[in-house]
């Protein structure tokens, strides 16, 4: 593999370690050209799109990175944190996602909170919790 190639992917890579890095891979990759184009499309002001970017420190609302999680129709967990899954749904390009967001942002809640107390757990109870759930599964295949 080219050096260049693996420098690049390297530093995607460790971009995407801060909400920062992940924010301005996110509008990259989906050609939003300024942060008021991705403010105005998320609906939150231009300003808290700043601090993300430029400040490590800056903590922005849960209501706020719902609604950018939305926009590129990733999970908020992963926004915020970097952890879980990216997407829940498959999202195409330029989609407007509208009322399929509204949803999922529910869904993300549930898969977040139980994603956030497997994480807590040892791997014994992880197992449990997955065979519990094959059995949901499989009364509600039958149906």
């Amino acid at each position: 593999m080219d050096f260049c190639l693996v420098f690049m992917r390297l530093r995607i890579f460790a971009r995407m370690d801060t909400l920062s890095g992940r924010l301005e891979e996110l509008m990259r990759k989906h050609g939003f050209k300024s942060q008021s184009q991705l403010a105005r499309r998320a609906k939150v002001p231009q300003s808290t799109v700043h601090r993300i970017l430029q400040r490590d420190d800056y903590s922005p609302s849960v209501s706020t990175l719902k609604r950018l999680a939305n926009v590129f129709g990733v999970s908020l967990t992963w926004l915020a944190d970097g952890r879980g899954p990216v997407r829940l749904y498959v999202a195409e390009e330029g989609a407007d996602y509208g009322d399929v967001a509204a949803h999922a942002a529910v869904v993300d809640d549930r898969l977040d909170e139980a994603m956030s107390i497997l994480a807590r757990m040892d791997d014994t109870d992880r197992g449990h919790v997955l065979a519990v759930l094959r059995l949901i599964d499989g009364k509600t295949s039958r149906r």
